[in-house]
């Protein structure tokens, strides 16, 4: 599902909503993953997308609609973060776009590098099986495409759209940063803004660092934006401001409603009845809720 946003002085937003794909989790094939919106920001001749899918067939749709979106336009790839389904799909992408190049700042690539050791890359591959996901060498051959974002945080499309990377620090993972386009009054969220989906606390789960991912939000609220689009979002949901403090909001109940909970079943129906108009990841969900009794691994 895609949609036409916003063009102003010569920037277009457009957004493509890939949808929730089966993953396989503790012997069932019956989880989802999350539902991901991708953001295309093109100009006359170049274009950057923010993040890619995991999955090969996901890449493969979102590549489909670039060429239509933007054909011709030389393609850039900024990664929010370093988790595998914001950047896997890179090897698709390059099939498809030899001259691809990829920006993300030191301590993302860092991150991206780890998705690729042991024991996170078994769990990927866990969640996908059977070919689903690229191969591995090929993911980290892209590491030859990284253009490293410096101190700055700034660069540009067609020399004169300025871009400015927001290095948050904490969302729902470490070294996480936002994507600012101030002509568009945009903010491009990655998985520190959510939608209504689950919101992962698998790395995120202390209060400390629930409170540095609450600061990043304000951070962001500081840039006063108008336009925001969190990476793990409903397709018919639109992309208000609102955003920035539910996330904030859904962190401070979750933290509520852990202690009332005797199991992770208990909490997992807790959680459902408190935020009933979430949706998303049920995988997401079951290890959120699993890992604080260390029911997951």
């Amino acid at each position: 599902m895609a949609q036409s946003f916003i063009t102003r002085d010569g920037l277009s937003l457009d957004v493509f909503h890939s949808p929730a794909e089966n993953v396989t989790w503790q012997g069932s094939t019956d989880f989802t993953f999350q539902p991901t919106a991708f953001a295309l920001i093109h100009g006359k001749n170049e274009a950057i997308l923010v993040d890619a899918p995991a999955t090969v067939k996901a890449s493969k749709e979102l590549a489909d609609w670039i060429s239509l979106i933007a054909p011709g336009k030389k393609l850039t790839l900024y990664v929010t973060h370093g988790h595998g389904d914001h950047y896997f799909g890179i090897t698709t992408l390059r099939e498809r776009f030899p001259d691809i190049r990829l920006r993300a700042t030191a301590g993302v690539v860092e991150h991206m590098r780890e998705q690729l050791e042991s024991p996170i890359w078994d769990l990927w591959q866990g969640l996908f099986p059977a070919g689903q996901l690229p191969h591995e060498g090929l993911i980290k051959d892209s590491f030859d495409l990284v253009d490293e974002i410096d101190a700055t945080g700034q660069f540009t499309l067609e020399e004169r759209h300025v871009f400015q990377v927001i290095d948050v620090g904490e969302g729902d993972t470490y070294n996480s940063t936002v994507l600012f386009v101030p002509k568009l009054s945009l903010v491009i969220g990655g998985d520190v803004i959510y939608g209504q989906c689950f919101q992962l606390f698998f790395h995120s789960s202390s209060v400390e660092l629930q409170d540095k991912w609450i600061d990043s939000l304000s951070q962001i609220a500081a840039l006063k934006p108008q336009i925001v689009v969190p990476a793990h979002m409903l397709p018919d949901e639109g992309y208000g401001v609102e955003h920035i403090s539910q996330t904030a909001e859904y962190i401070k109940r979750w933290r509520t409603i852990v202690p009332k909970a005797s199991s992770w079943e208990e909490l997992e129906v807790l959680v459902r009845k408190e935020f009933p108009k979430r949706g998303g990841s049920t995988w997401v969900l079951r290890c959120s809720c699993q890992l604080p009794f260390n029911a997951a691994f």
